[in-house]
């Protein structure tokens, strides 16, 4: 098991690495950090080389559709969908997709309701 995200452990947003070395210490598990962001398929293949592990056997939750479920489901993994932690910490960069997120997924849910059909 291990942690994919875009800020943690990013060169740029976490210079120092301390919210990674923080979420490790914590969770007991490594931060991957990928030169490439989500919803990048480089960003899964990199987490993926590094478990070991083949996409078909593997697992991703996240809680966003547009970096998380999308790129999972590219590069070949189930996904769970799951809801935000905290979304008030969330930046304006952030809150913006989750907005048209919750669009999605109500239009999905009223769809699934209608038809039968279910999303996975």
């Amino acid at each position: 098991m291990c942690a994919l995200s875009n800020y943690i452990g990013n060169a740029i947003e976490d210079k120092q690495n301390e919210r990674a070395m923080a979420i490790e210490s914590e969770l007991n598990m490594p931060v991957i950090r990928s030169g490439s962001k989500k919803p990048s398929l480089s960003a899964y293949e990199n987490a993926l080389k590094y478990m070991g592990a083949r996409s078909f056997d593997t697992c991703f939750i996240g809680d966003r559709i547009f970096t998380d479920t999308i790129g999972a489901k590219r590069a070949g993994l189930f996904t769970v969908l799951v809801d935000p932690i905290d979304i008030n910490e969330d930046p304006l960069f952030v809150k913006i997709p989750r907005c048209i997120e919750r669009v999605i997924l109500r239009i999905m849910s009223i769809v699934a309701r209608l038809t039968g059909i279910t999303y996975g």
